[in-house]
């Protein structure tokens, strides 16, 4: 199976007998990766596929091929991280993701508007309800552009959530019914914590100063780049946090993966 192969190619792993701490880490998390791997990733591939054709056929553009080895490398990485950041991953978070990515599944009258959404999702349940702490943005590249500092704003990813803690207070009696029966089962209400944080998920290898992070190049506002430096460098809104494991790393664990997706 493929999924075998993942650890292999992780340069430092397959010479050391045994393993080093950091290394046995990231078996561990490799270990967290579902078997159906390339199934899940051929499922991506085609989802968005299919998004960016409606796109051109709404807007009566020619149909465009996306990147399937860079579509690939990102949503992987997006694995990688929640398997290492969310080593618990509770049902209330993956569920409130999939209702993130995927309003369509269950909001039948199409009230719930989603701007931004979430890599990962981090939430503390107890007997007052369900309160999101933060969530998390996983970035493959070295520098970070205009479209990541819409996600991290005030208006992006926030105003998401509490948008959708709004819709689940108002839908509180007809979870189960709507298919979110990890969410119906807690009590209390929905909301998003004052001190809400964001994390931002980076390659090992990526220099995570702000200002080393930020893409000078996209942001020819100046006051706009300044904004976004500020906010990087708040460390009670945003958290930067290293992956275990390097861009080449990555990049070749994607090298034995993309033989394997079907996405056609």
């Amino acid at each position: 199976m493929v999924i075998d192969k993942i650890p292999d190619t992780v340069s430092t792993v397959e010479n050391q007998l045994p393993l080093t701490p950091q290394e046995s880490g990231k078996q561990n998390i490799l270990n967290r990766l579902p078997a159906n791997l390339p199934e899940q990733l051929g499922n991506y591939v085609r989802k968005v596929q299919q998004e960016e054709d409606e796109y051109s056929q709404r807007k009566g553009l020619p149909q465009h091929q996306i990147d399937k080895r860079r579509t690939v490398k990102g949503r992987f990485f997006e694995m990688l991280a929640r398997a290492e950041m969310q080593e618990e991953d509770s049902a209330q978070a993956a569920e409130l993701l999939q209702l993130l990515h995927n309003p369509e599944d269950y909001d039948r009258n199409r009230e719930l508007v989603i701007g931004r959404n979430p890599d990962l999702a981090f939430v503390e349940v107890d007997e007052e309800g369900i309160t999101i702490k933060g969530v998390g943005e996983v970035k493959s590249g070295k520098h970070l552009d205009r479209r990541c500092f819409s996600q991290l704003a005030g208006t992006g990813i926030r105003k998401t959530l509490e948008r959708t803690v709004a819709w689940l207070n108002r839908h509180r009696g007809k979870l189960e019914e709507l298919g979110l029966e990890a969410l119906a089962k807690t009590e209390g209400e929905f909301k998003v914590a004052k001190d809400f944080k964001q994390t931002l998920v980076v390659p090992s290898d990526v220099d995570s100063n702000p200002l080393s992070l930020i893409d000078y190049r996209d942001f020819p506002d100046r006051k706009m780049f300044g904004d976004f430096l500020k906010l990087l460098q708040d460390g009670q809104r945003v958290e930067i946090k290293k992956s275990s494991f390097s861009s080449n790393e990555i990049n070749k664990m994607v090298e034995v993966l993309l033989p394997e997706i079907k996405s056609d």
